[in-house]
């Protein structure tokens, strides 16, 4: 039987759903002790290699997509709940969200230690790469339903086009593509995950948004 709330515990979610309409850091996790400072310094190690690798630094386009998409999952993972209600104040992540971190960052570290060798092999991938793939694939969506909830099921339906395409009559449909193709094109070429999309992310945007976080907290901007 569902335990009924008080009228503080009432009160208490209505302010904090107010709270995330207004203010989307409310929608993240705070941590506290040393995982606080852990984030922290990460945030700081992720900025100082974009800033670098943004500027003098040299890096080829596939490896600067694959490592920005490791901070980025690792960071959606570290700072939005996996479910609205979740405690947000914590003092460590949950243990699944330590798994999928770890899998983000092994599925993109295998691509950056293995592209270079796929792409002169005319892009030909075994099983165990296209597993690889489709892992890296549902990281992706999963991190994107936390971080922008609706606007992660229509990245679905769209994906599904590519199979379901081949029963649409008329010009918007298409013979339908394999499985294997599929994910070879999402992950393992620059026209999915790391397309233009994520190129533009680690470099123009990225560098916008910590200056733009610069200007704020160092007061030389009105925005609050």
């Amino acid at each position: 039987m569902e335990e009924k709330m008080t009228p503080s515990q009432e009160l208490e979610e209505k302010a904090q759903k107010l709270l995330e309409e207004k203010e989307a850091e409310s929608r993240t996790r705070t941590y506290t002790g040393p995982m606080g400072a852990a984030v922290t310094v990460l945030l700081c190690l992720w900025t100082v290699f974009q800033l670098y690798y943004s500027t003098i630094g040299l890096i080829s386009a596939v490896n600067l997509r694959a490592i920005h998409c490791i901070f980025l999952l690792a960071f959606t993972f570290l700072l939005y709940p996996t479910y609205k209600k979740e405690r947000r104040v914590r003092r460590l992540p949950p243990v699944w969200d330590m798994v999928l971190i770890a899998l983000s960052a092994a599925s993109f570290g295998y691509l950056i230690l293995n592209y270079t060798r796929i792409a002169q092999n005319g892009g030909r991938v075994t099983n165990l790469e296209l597993v690889i793939a489709g892992m890296a694939l549902a990281l992706a969506f999963e991190a994107a339903r936390r971080a922008s909830g609706n606007l992660a099921i229509l990245a679905a339906i769209f994906l599904a086009y590519n199979w379901f395409g081949k029963f649409i009559p008329g010009k918007l449909g298409h013979n339908g593509f394999t499985l294997k193709r599929v994910l070879s094109t999402q992950f393992w070429g620059t026209q999915g995950l790391l397309g233009t999309g994520v190129g533009v992310s680690a470099t123009y945007i990225f560098l916008f948004v910590v200056f733009g976080a610069f200007l704020k907290y160092s007061g030389f901007s009105f925005c609050r």
